[in-house]
């Protein structure tokens, strides 16, 4: 008979009792599905992560300056259109950050630089009744701002106004350093060695491969372990943490 002791929660458990309450999950009770995954899994690190256009994955250089983007687009944006909906705090709150963040970029698209004069195209009428309106009615029904002023961002702003600040959460500027504090530092430039010259260094014992059955995967070589690159054809060496 199986034992399910373990699976039964009690009345102290904070997942049932207390559903309002933030908990945790039990990890030991986890641990052993991992043996379920194997190298087909993709989930995790095996995608990754795009530091470009991701606000989650942005390493903190380059969301300082998707911050400047950002504000001087959305201000842009706001007084051209007369956006009331769009109060002052906009930055305090992330989702409304993030859905911001993506009609600038869909903007940049239909407005893309070098277009010839005449390549007519829908891109400008679509951005504005396939991208700008239906976020702007996003943003209202999730209630991300109802409520906000200037004062404390709690109340509702009926006109537009520039970015504003109040003595509790501070203004824009406190908004970045709080943002970029949770980030990590861009990736230094990855040292690169071509497949020619890791030949050369496994034919004279100078590099070996981490695994027999796969001896050009990755070698360890100098100390650190470099994996083969196959889109560019070179081998990459790990930062030290990770080898």
């Amino acid at each position: 008979m199986t034992d399910t002791t373990t699976d039964q929660r009690t009345d102290s458990d904070p997942g049932t009792s207390h559903p309002g309450r933030a908990w945790t999950p039990d990890i030991q009770r986890l641990e052993p599905l991992a043996d379920l995954l194997d190298d087909s899994a993709t989930i995790g690190a095996a995608v990754e992560p795009d530091l470009v256009w991701s606000w989650r994955h942005m390493p903190r250089q380059r969301a300082l300056a998707a911050w400047f983007e950002l504000i001087d687009w959305v201000e842009w944006w706001r007084r051209r259109y007369v956006i009331a909906q769009i109060t002052g705090c906009w930055y305090r709150h992330p989702p409304v950050v993030e859905h911001l963040w993506a009609l600038m970029v869909s903007h940049r698209r239909a407005y893309r630089p070098k277009t010839a004069p005449e390549d007519v195209r829908d891109d400008p009428m679509d951005w504005h009744t396939q991208r700008m309106w239906p976020c702007l009615r996003a943003i209202a029904d999730a209630g991300y701002l109802t409520g906000c002023n200037p004062n404390d961002c709690r109340g509702h702003e009926t006109h537009t106004t520039g970015l504003y600040r109040d003595s509790t959460h501070g203004g824009v500027e406190e908004a970045i350093v709080a943002d970029l504090a949770d980030r990590v530092d861009a990736p230094a430039d990855q040292p690169t060695m071509s497949a020619e010259d890791m030949t050369r260094a496994f034919r004279v014992g100078l590099a070996e491969p981490i695994d027999a059955s796969r001896p050009d995967d990755s070698l360890r070589y100098e100390g650190s372990i470099w994996d083969f690159d196959s889109t560019e054809q070179l081998y990459r060496r790990r930062p030290d943490s990770e080898s």
